[in-house]
Formats: structure tokens, sequence, C-alpha cells
């Protein structure tokens, strides 16, 4: 059997984590039908990354390899291309684990999340969402997924938050 990868936020290992404890077919971390303790030898870290900075901020995870089922499913993925769309104006699904669990967010263009927020944190490679509903990430949410409502494609994922 082959293993298989999860995708995660790098800030999460950026400081000197062993494990990190996978948990699948729950949106809840309590009573998990499956879960796995993963050593920091199965990390893979994003080439490009700096510690301290939320620039490719981005982690792969290699897990034992699992058995799909209604709760349990693979992620799909945009098709590998030399570029590729803003997705403004697309509804995402986005899923976390701090005061979030899921919610819909609208795709908004860099250059309006420039506008309210300078230019620290938004390039080209990052998506901004605003919310459609009273419902906000926080940071417990990073590293929560980004899911096209259309299509079902995963996007992105939380990276950093603001309340404003």
């Amino acid at each position: 059997m082959k293993s298989i990868i999860a995708l995660s936020l790098l800030l999460c290992f950026a400081s000197a984590i062993l494990s990190v404890n996978v948990i699948l077919g729950n949106t809840a971390r309590s009573n998990a039908p499956l879960s796995f303790d993963v050593d920091s030898s199965k990390f893979i870290l994003h080439a490009e990354f700096i510690a301290g900075n939320v620039f490719q901020d981005i982690a792969l995870i290699r897990i034992p390899a699992v058995t799909y089922k209604n709760a349990i499913q693979f992620v799909r993925l945009p098709p590998r291309a030399s570029s590729y769309p803003t997705y403004e104006g697309e509804i995402v699904v986005m899923a976390g684990w701090g005061h979030l669990t899921v919610a819909s967010f609208k795709i908004i263009s860099n250059e309006a999340c420039t506008a309210a927020y300078g230019d620290s944190f938004i390039y080209s490679g990052k998506i901004c969402t605003a919310t459609i509903t009273s419902v906000f990430t926080c940071a417990g949410d990073s590293g929560g997924a980004l899911e096209l409502t259309s299509s079902k494609i995963q996007v992105g994922i939380a990276s950093f938050s603001t309340a404003e």
C-alpha cells in the first residue's frame, strides 16, 4: 500500500515540532474514526519557506494509506499549470479547528486585500476571502482547507486571518 499526503499549513511546523496527530473523518478532535501520530521525518516543508513569515507557508505530511469512505475522501487539486486563475468571485467552503467548523466565503481580489491590509502579507500566490455571513476564521483555523463549492477542488489553505 502506498502512503498518502495530507496538506497542512507550514506555520504549524515552524517551531521544532517532533510529531503531529492527524485526524481523519471528523470535524471534531474527539471521537475521530481514524487518527495517526506522525513524526517529523514525514513532514515535507516548502523549499522556499522562511520561519516567521507567511510566504510559502505550506507543508505536506506523509501518512499511511487509508480506506476511503463517506467521511474520508481524497482531495481534488487543480491540474498542474504554469499559471492559475485568481478564482475571484468564486464561493469557497473553509474548514478549521479553531472558532470555525465549516463556513462559506467569497474569494476577493488581491487588490481589495492589499487596499484593506497593505502589501505585507498579500502577493500573487495568496488567495483572499471575505465572509459572506457573520462567521469568520481565527488563528486556530490556520491550515484549514479552502474548497471551491462549484467543483469541490481545493484551491487553498487558511494561512492567516483578521477580524477587520
